[in-house]
């Protein structure tokens, strides 16, 4: 079987219709309510829910970019571990896993920081179009730029936009923009492997058995396409923006900053919302053309195809905008949601709707059981018996950052179907308890009249943070008798991943 992975950075998947879940119902926390309804227009992906299956409470693991993408390339937990940082070296990988068990493998990003991380390790060709966020990929002084609105109102006082309007100053049409590149290269190599097996390729002429591959030979492939978009900046073509909010005239944020939501006006940041959705159509389209491209290769029948995002971005939920930090951890669902649908040949689980959470490793773990690779130390559990039918993949979901940031330490989302717990060790005024079930957008706190089920959602937290990493299972505990207690990073992380 092929497998196709295409990763959307920063998607929610309550603004993809078919994504949603029941409870997602318009007046939720984040949502684009406009005149073209709740959400982003996403037909393409629509089509997609419809012939696969979605776990509609998937989630991140280790967050937020970085860390994700390490959990599914080693199919690891990475946050009880490290943070932010490089694929290691001596932990076995996804692709050179999948690339041992015969497969074709091929990996094409605009996510900037994959390729310096190491994310393309194993993979036996690889392409990074440069030029996302503050990548210094064009440095002519002479260019000019409008920030479109004043610094303060941006990440980093604008200084990563700017150079971002700098590394598209010379873009001419919406082909350009990085999520259709990125998309396109697929498409061009589905189309070469397709050649190769029918020996047409470049000195083969045009038809009979060439003396590449040869007629009829069949290598299958593992192609991985991991575009940035919808993350910021926002700057799809305008007439995106326009099915949304059109005639809006203030200033675009297409680069918002990080922390409390109050900064914007609510037009302000109704325009955010809309050009956020205006940047998910834009991906949606592309992936409708690449999801055509496997059709009109004949490739639907033996390829599995699985659509993923990392995580989600506050859009003014609880006050918060972006993937705040320092004193503005909490880690609610429209930051730690993910999408995650998976289409298998001859229409296997299409139209199941999966409820039980399921996490970035389990995605590593479907995809070493389609393609019967062997991945030394994998901790995710394969979602095909889900997709069948069968028992949930898990129970319980946690999510969270290494944890100290910025001398910060950092929370836990601890969820279950019913629950969603914000674990804080060190800081109990801080924690939050939700019953998901009745309250999907987390408005009533329910820690003081539930605290059992606080404890033992910490317990089962914790109990599984001594299988992962003992230690800092340990460490945590002392936080909580003493939350002024900080470890040495040496100390604390010596002799791990």
């Amino acid at each position: 079987m092929n497998v196709l992975v295409i990763m959307t950075d920063t998607l929610r998947p309550d603004y993809v219709a078919g994504y949603r879940r029941p409870s997602d119902a318009a007046g939720l926390p984040g949502q684009l309510q406009s005149r073209a309804g709740i959400g982003a227009r996403t037909p393409a992906l629509d089509r997609f829910a419809a012939e696969s299956t979605v776990f509609e409470r998937a989630y991140a693991a280790s967050f937020p970019t970085v860390p994700n993408r390490n959990d599914l390339h080693t199919g690891r937990f990475t946050f009880p571990h490290r943070g932010w940082s490089a694929l290691p070296a001596n932990v076995p990988c996804l692709a050179e896993a999948v690339s041992r068990a015969g497969y074709a493998t091929q990996f094409y990003c605009d996510t900037p920081n994959q390729v310096p991380m190491g994310l393309h390790r194993g993979f036996a060709g690889w392409e990074w179009h440069r030029g996302q966020e503050g990548d210094r990929f064009v440095t002519d002084p002479r260019i000019e730029v409008d920030l479109g609105c004043p610094p303060e109102k941006l990440r980093g006082n604008g200084n990563a936009y700017r150079q971002y309007l700098k590394n598209r100053a010379s873009w001419q049409s919406e082909e350009d923009h990085f999520a259709p590149r990125t998309i396109r290269s697929g498409m061009a190599w589905l189309q070469q492997h397709y050649e190769a097996e029918r020996g047409k390729g470049p000195g083969s002429g045009q038809g009979g058995k060439g003396s590449g591959s040869g007629w009829g030979d069949h290598q299958p492939f593992f192609l991985w396409l991991d575009t940035f978009d919808p993350h910021e900046p926002w700057d799809a073509p305008p007439y995106y923006a326009d099915w949304y909010d059109p005639g809006y005239t203030g200033e675009v944020l297409a680069h918002a900053n990080y922390g409390r939501s109050d900064y914007m006006t609510p037009a302000e940041l109704q325009h955010v919302k809309a050009i956020y959705a205006a940047e998910v159509s834009m991906v949606d389209k592309w992936i409708g053309r690449l999801l055509q491209q496997v059709d009109d290769l004949g490739f639907r029948e033996n390829t599995a195809v699985i659509h993923l995002s990392d995580h989600g971005h506050y859009f003014g939920d609880h006050g918060l905008q972006g993937k705040p930090f320092r004193e503005l951890l909490w880690l609610y669902e429209g930051l730690i949601q993910s999408a995650l649908a998976v289409r298998l040949p001859e229409g296997r689980g299409g139209g199941r709707r999966v409820t039980s959470p399921a996490l970035p490793p389990d995605v590593t773990a479907t995809i070493v059981a389609l393609t019967g690779a062997d991945l030394p130390g994998l901790q995710g559990r394969s979602l095909v018996p889900a997709i069948d039918g069968g028992e949930p993949v898990r129970e319980i979901a946690f999510t969270s950052r290494y944890p100290i940031l910025a001398g910060e330490v950092t929370p836990c989302a601890i969820t279950t179907e019913e629950w969603s717990y914000q674990y804080w060790p060190g800081a109990p005024e801080k924690e939050r308890l939700y019953r998901l079930s009745g309250d999907p957008g987390q408005q009533r706190d329910l820690r003081a009249e539930e605290p059992e089920i606080a404890r033992e959602l910490r317990a089962a937290y914790l109990g599984w943070m001594a299988e992962q990493n003992a230690e800092l299972a340990g460490w945590l505990q002392t936080v909580e008798r003493e939350p002024a207690f900080r470890p040495t990073a040496p100390t604390l992380f010596r002799g791990m991943l």
